[in-house]
């Protein structure tokens, strides 16, 4: 009997070419997601044999499997050395998404591997990139077909004409490049979130993470302020006035002018075509050399990933130049691995600037942005030093990332700032006026990797809030979430759960303030709910605890849709209660102190620093 697995839907084409090719045929089917047209009844629903114990384990494999390709030699050199120009090393850029890429491509490819031991037709329909990757085919068993489809998706011209119009207004608003000269520089390159400012209590747009270290900075600092590169095929780009807010007290540039300003010179441009050749003799390089099929798909990666790299190179090129000319004194940044940050802290590496990255997020064995080779150190990829919240993220760090413990500085949570201040009082002003009087739950939703987990995960809090009416569920959008309103509502539906809010543009800590349950997956914000000694759930389907909140005690773990509806009805009913010990034993390890002045000791570190 064939089995049919289903990862995308399916065209209307191949349903019907199915339903002939099958007609009155028994069929097993796996499918993973809704189909626009129903499927025959008598095909046999079953479900994947890939576990979520398979999953972890390839989680990790893979993890360090995608970290050793860096040092791998390839003829003379190492695969990052292939991919290194200047100070610039674009392997380095490309882990990240080369391991989410892998990793999904591997979770469907293990599963039919599985189906396909019976030595019956596999039909596998998906929309995975990787799968039509050239010669990839020789990998796959024999009794496996695979039907790969692409999106194709079209540039919107209004996010077009919108980006260059905020290009416009940024290189017109920004002027005097020498002001970085001998100064301590930071760079914004965040999502603008609400916040509270500590100066007058009120909400205003700002760095979710380092706000209030803004809020104290003298003239002995500037500021360079990014923002992300739209995609262009999305419906949605905003110009909004805090685009064009510049900082009190010290100067503030914008990245976009400095970048821009550099297209007049005709060095660059040569330089910049010279390097781009480098870049594609190298991709040659890798994919002759590419033997496993993990490294053709690697090497396929790399090369599908230079419409980037082009942007990155020119970055890079821009701020050397800059840094050339104008020498800080020191540039920090949050999300310093991140491609569009590195190329810019790579420049300034290239130049004798000392670099410091601050920890904006949590930090575990499996982000890929944080796990480095012993040798990467000795090749100065990372920042000289990492600013983090306290030992937990240190100990992280050092065991699985390779880090030296001397570049390590304990120095606390930016954002906590406020926390005493929401302890005392919750300005009623601030109060989300949605709110009922009844008891709050508040969800933190985040982007996950894996679409199936992130469905289930709010699926099943919808199932277990719809039957408890004397609580008000709040979903509380993470910034990268904040246009998937519509995905929530519509969970919310199949659920048929009404008692619920979401929440896109609220301040996250005056919702912890008011929140009596918090529950997330393993979002930073678990954290920030033990800091406001608020009860925690974690909703964790593969038990992974990623961030170790079950593990050390401050967080109820919910597995399946019994456990959280159990949780929560406790919780609500007050049976159960966070254990108090626990928590201050957490806020020591993970937020070091919370005492209002982790602002305060991360200005006076970088004050501290020298240029080499």
């Amino acid at each position: 009997m064939a089995t049919l697995i289903l990862h995308r839907p399916l065209e209307p084409t191949e349903h019907q070419d199915l339903l002939d090719r099958f007609e009155g045929q028994q069929l097993n089917l796996i499918s993973h997601v809704k189909q626009n047209t129903p499927l025959p009844e008598t095909w046999q629903v079953m479900p994947s044999p890939l576990t979520e114990k398979d999953k972890q384990q390839l989680n990790y494999t893979l993890m360090d499997q995608v970290v050793a390709h860096g040092d791998k030699p390839v003829g003379q050199h190492r695969v990052k050395d292939w991919l290194t120009l200047g100070s610039a090393s674009f392997w380095h850029y490309h882990k990240f998404r080369i391991y989410f890429q892998i990793r999904n491509f591997w979770y469907e490819l293990e599963e039919f591997k599985q189906v396909a031991q019976h030595d019956t037709p596999v039909l596998v329909y998906t929309s995975h990139p990787l799968f039509r990757t050239a010669d990839i085919a020789r990998y796959l068993p024999d009794n496996v077909s695979i039907f790969a489809s692409g999106s194709h998706t079209k540039t919107k011209k209004s996010v077009l004409v919108k980006y260059v119009l905020f290009l416009v207004f940024r290189y017109l608003t920004s002027f005097g490049a020498k002001a970085i000269q001998d100064k301590h520089l930071l760079l914004d390159t965040a999502i603008r979130n609400t916040l509270i400012s500590r100066r007058n209590n009120r909400l205003v747009a700002g760095n979710a993470v380092l706000h209030y270290v803004f809020e104290l900075l003298t003239k002995d600092f500037a500021v360079i302020r990014e923002r992300a590169f739209p995609t262009f095929t999305e419906s949605k780009f905003h110009i909004t006035r805090s685009d064009f807010e510049k900082y009190r007290n010290t100067h503030t540039l914008f990245g976009e002018r400095l970048v821009l300003g550099t297209l007049w010179s005709r060095k660059l441009r040569y330089t910049f075509k010279d390097q781009e050749q480098q870049l594609l003799q190298a991709y040659a390089a890798l994919e002759t050399s590419a033997e496993t099929m993990n490294e053709v798909l690697i090497a396929h990666l790399v090369r599908s990933f230079h419409p980037s790299a082009r942007v990155f190179l020119f970055k890079y090129l821009a701020y050397n130049r800059l840094f050339q000319r104008h020498k800080p004194k020191s540039i920090s940044a949050i999300d310093e691995n991140s491609p569009s940050i590195k190329c810019i802290l790579d420049a300034a590496r290239n130049n004798g600037v000392p670099t410091i990255g601050i920890q904006h997020g949590s930090i575990h064995a499996l982000h890929p942005a944080y796990r480095f080779t012993p040798s990467d150190f000795l090749d100065a990829i990372p920042c000289e030093k990492t600013l983090v919240w306290g030992e937990s993220t240190s100990q992280v760090l050092i065991r699985h990332g390779n880090f030296p413990p001397e570049t390590i500085v304990k120095v606390g949570q930016p954002r906590t700032d406020i926390i005493d201040d929401l302890r005392k009082e919750i300005p009623a002003h601030l109060k989300p006026a949605y709110l009922d009087g009844r008891k709050m739950v508040l969800f933190a939703t985040q982007p996950q990797r894996d679409a199936r987990l992130r469905y289930q995960a709010a699926y099943d809090l919808f199932v277990a809030a719809r039957d408890m009416p004397d609580i008000q569920l709040v979903l509380k959008l993470h910034p990268g979430e904040k246009n998937d309103v519509g995905y929530y509502r519509q969970i919310a539906s199949d659920a048929h759960c009404h008692n619920y809010q979401i929440d896109a543009h609220s301040e996250l800590y005056i919702l912890l303030a008011c929140s009596h349950i918090v529950i997330t997956c393993f979002s930073t914000v678990g954290a920030e709910a033990i800091y406001f000694k608020k009860p925690l759930i974690i909703i964790d389907h593969l038990r992974q605890d990623i961030q170790s909140y079950h593990k050390a005690g401050v967080a109820y773990q919910a597995t399946d849709l019994t456990s959280l509806t159990r949780h929560l009805q406790e919780l609500a009913g007050e049976q159960k209660a966070i254990e108090e010990p626990a928590y201050n034993r957490f806020i020591e390890e993970y937020a070091y102190q919370i005492d209002g002045k982790v602002s305060e000791r991360i200005i006076d570190y970088i004050r501290t620093i020298k240029p080499s």
